[in-house]
């Protein structure tokens, strides 16, 4: 493959069409803290617990604002100071352990935990 050589003419830029692009925005991370307790039954009963693997899932997300101020210039707008944010969910449990009998075959038990806060 061969590049056509080099000119010293010179160039008129043509107009380049602006596109605009939407890009998510993290406004604020907050720190969430529920307790979550779960009785796992497993069978055959567990020896010893070798692993557990956690994933978290997101299946309701709600922000309800709960004190507004009104904004400058009488227009009526009003904007959010305070919110209270509502979230649930599951954490699926993947647990890895060794049963008495089982004569050291691994065996796994995937649990779903709801939550909710």
């Amino acid at each position: 493959m061969t590049q056509p050589p080099l000119s010293s003419e010179s160039v008129t830029p043509s107009p380049v069409e602006i596109n605009f692009i939407k890009v998510p925005v993290v406004l604020v991370e907050p720190k969430i803290q529920i307790v979550v307790e779960a009785d796992i039954p497993l069978d055959p009963p567990a020896f010893e617990i070798k692993r557990v693997g956690k994933d978290v899932f997101l299946t309701q997300c709600k922000l309800v604002p709960v004190e507004f101020v009104e904004a400058c210039g009488g227009s009526g707008d009003r904007h959010v100071t305070k919110a209270k944010l509502f979230v649930g969910g599951f954490i699926r449990k993947n647990i890895e352990y060794a049963a008495k009998d089982c004569k050291g075959v691994i065996q796994d038990r995937i649990a779903d935990v709801p939550f909710s806060g």
